[in-house]
């Protein structure tokens, strides 16, 4: 191992960490801060999560309303249910699920570059506002339907180059929570974020019942509102990047100099972003490898997720037991996020002495095989129509540990530095991820996508308990510094 002084010389090596000798976060000697920050974290996705529930339902619904509408028929209110039924309304959705995927791919880089550079919460902020203004555009063209084709809805897509959308949202969330907190606790605090997102989505469905009975524009106004409590959320989240990591001592945020804009190439951000990526995935091939799995777990995630919703948007009698098996699984995996988890964290490292690394990979094992076992069974069960569909769905739900525990995983054997560009593109490939999953919703050969399914994620499992990782990989030379971008900008 390099000295100290060794490594001040050569900043992209990284100390082996372990259990006892964990690194400090930013705000290490401020645990009040620490809370305070998680807190802000959860509440902003909480909020987000509500907002776009509330506003995305009711526009559908809108838009359909608009499509299927038919003006020259004697009664105005009459929908033509065979234009509802026809491809003009899942072909527009299907491409803005589509543009959306291909934009926030394109940003994803760019803003996890940026968040690494310029700083988490610009980045943050910027893709709230995104998200916000991507929302009125749909409202206004649904607003004004005579002024404005419908089908101008499907460039909705263009506003994710603003910031990035959910995914660089949800990316700058993990950043933060990785800047705050210790190797140890990093899954922990990636637990709960996953855990607030599913409650957000349980909490959404009764507040958007309750307020669509005012209207569908009450809920849209009502989103709007949730959403701009997350953009002023953000304006008292303090900067968590620390741009030197080469100092000795401990860190405070208020201590950073954060670089400006002022002396910003653009030539040099892409060059420095080209060849941050190329490092990735070509010095470090097991961290590119998963990050690339992304895509395989993301996919057979959406594709479960989609079946066995398809069940619950027409709730007949055969389907109410489906229906209630997804809602108690949400409410499953809640618990498993914010009681057994954390829980069985601390067990593996306080009591049987797991290094962080050991950890995060035992739990991301034990997560994929949930999702092998219950993808398989809810492919086997939908294809014969079996009631162990709902036992299934139930299995599944036991792997959702397996996101927020390699998200942490991945953040070990990056070696701490670039966070940011590292759950961005971890975003990227989810986001290539959920349009596969659409395409193979598509297949008209039901089974056709069951069997990728379980490809997919048996293709991960089998490589996760395949993969020799060492603890001394952390000291891998797996990113660049970025500090000529400051210093050779003049």
């Amino acid at each position: 191992m390099a000295s100290s002084q060794d490594g001040e010389q050569a900043p992209l090596l990284r100390a082996t960490h372990h259990v006892d000798d964990a690194r400090e976060p930013v705000v290490g000697n401020a645990p009040i801060s620490r809370l305070a920050i998680i807190v802000q974290c959860l509440l902003l996705l909480f909020f987000v999560g509500i907002g776009k529930t509330l506003i995305i339902r009711p526009i559908n619904q809108i838009q359909e309303d608009i499509l299927c509408h038919k003006p020259n028929m004697n009664d105005t209110h009459v929908l033509d249910n065979y234009a509802c039924e026809d491809n003009e309304l899942s072909l527009l959705r299907s491409w803005i699920i589509a543009f959306e995927s291909f934009m926030s791919f394109l940003a994803a880089a760019p803003c996890g570059m940026a968040a690494d550079t310029y700083g988490r919460k610009r980045v943050l902020q910027l893709s709230i506002a995104g998200i916000i203004l991507a929302q009125a555009f749909d409202a206004v063209i649904c607003c004004f339907p005579e002024q404005f084709p419908i089908q101008l809805v499907g460039l909705k897509g263009i506003w994710t180059l603003i910031g990035g959308g959910g995914t660089i949202l949800s990316a700058m969330i993990f950043t933060i929570a990785s800047d705050i907190s210790l190797d140890t606790q990093r899954s922990t605090m990636f637990f709960y974020l996953t855990a607030a997102a599913i409650s957000s989505e349980l909490l959404s469905y009764p507040v958007l019942l309750a307020l669509t009975y005012a209207g569908n524009w009450v809920s849209i106004y009502a989103g709007f509102g949730c959403l701009i409590a997350s953009f002023l959320i953000t304006l008292s989240l303090p900067e968590t990047l620390v741009p030197d990591l080469r100092s000795g001592g401990p860190m405070i945020v208020s201590d950073t100099s954060i670089p400006s804009f002022n002396n910003f190439r653009l030539t040099q951000f892409l060059t420095s972003m080209v060849v941050l990526i190329h490092r990735t995935f070509s010095e470090n091939k097991k961290l590119g490898m998963l990050i690339v799995f992304c895509v395989f777990t993301t996919t057979g995630n959406n594709v479960a997720l989609l079946v066995t919703q398809q069940s619950s948007q027409r709730p007949d009698s055969a389907d109410i037991p489906i229906f209630i098996s997804i809602f108690w699984s949400s409410i499953l995996k809640v618990v498993l996020l914010t009681m057994i988890l954390p829980l069985t964290s601390r067990l593996l490292i306080k009591k049987l002495r797991f290094s962080p690394m050991r950890k995060d990979i035992s739990i991301s094992r034990a997560s994929v095989v949930a999702l092998v076992a219950g993808s398989l069974g809810i492919a086997i069960a939908k294809r014969f129509q079996s009631p162990i569909v709902i036992a299934a769905i139930y299995v599944y739900a036991l792997g959702c540990g397996y996101s927020p525990a390699m998200h942490s995983l991945l953040g070990h054997l990056s070696g701490g530095h670039h966070i940011g560009m590292l759950y961005a593109t971890i975003g990227a490939m989810q986001s290539i991820g959920t349009y596969i999953a659409g395409l193979m919703f598509g297949i008209s050969v039901e089974i056709v996508p069951f069997i990728f399914i379980f490809l997919f994620l048996a293709v991960v499992a089998g490589t996760l308990f395949c993969l020799q990782l060492e603890e001394t990989e952390q000291g891998e030379l797996i990113w660049i510094d970025l500090d000529y971008l400051e210093s050779h900008s003049n």
